[in-house]
């Protein structure tokens, strides 16, 4: 399962509300004296949750939202994107997409093949690190990184296999079907 949230840190569809992601101090117009909570960190929640596949991007970068949400898709298992999807409407200025162009800073593996450029405001990142992962996830409404924070090399089995792999094991211990009824004829 991918599971992708569209955070834009405000209710849009409700005429501009606070919402769960909203950063603290944010007036609106249901909160006109700003709000007095810290936001929520998806990031942080997912990651301390257990979640195996934690990614972030933006609509500023749509090859390389593309390519994690492939990537989340491809993972065996439950996998998390968060997009940064700004509010036209009733998002701040300084959250649009040009200022998200300009304040990106992909989070770039070291072992990502020679041929990819790294681009010079990349932080070198290992993603197999989570407490690495961790730490980045820290810095949501501050510093906005895209890329994979997380991935587990030796994800777990999903569901399917491990319940293929019992159906095999099952069948290989079952008796042969033409004989199945022998077993209910009194002799």
């Amino acid at each position: 399962m991918t599971v992708i949230a569209h955070d834009n840190q405000i209710y849009g569809l409700t005429k501009g509300q606070l919402s769960p992601t909203s950063s603290k101090g944010l007036k609106t117009v249901t909160s006109p004296h700003g709000s007095l909570e810290d936001p929520v960190n998806p990031l942080l929640l997912v990651l301390g949750c257990g979640a195996r596949f934690v990614a972030q991007s933006t609509p500023a970068d749509m090859n390389g939202l593309t390519d994690l949400i492939e990537a989340g898709m491809r993972f065996p298992g439950f996998a998390f994107i968060n997009v940064q999807s700004p509010c036209i409407t009733y998002g701040r200025p300084e959250s649009q997409l040009k200022s998200h162009k300009a304040a990106m800073r992909p989070l770039f593996s070291p072992a990502t093949s020679p041929e990819v450029k790294r681009p010079p405001e990349a932080v070198d990142h290992d993603p197999t690190d989570r407490l690495r992962a961790m730490q980045l996830a820290e810095d949501y409404g501050k510093t906005l990184y895209t890329g994979i924070f997380y991935r587990d090399p030796a994800p777990e089995p999903t569901y399917e296999m491990l319940a293929t792999q019992r159906r095999r094991s099952l069948m290989a211990a079952a008796p042969v079907r033409s004989k199945i009824l022998d077993r209910f004829v009194v002799r």
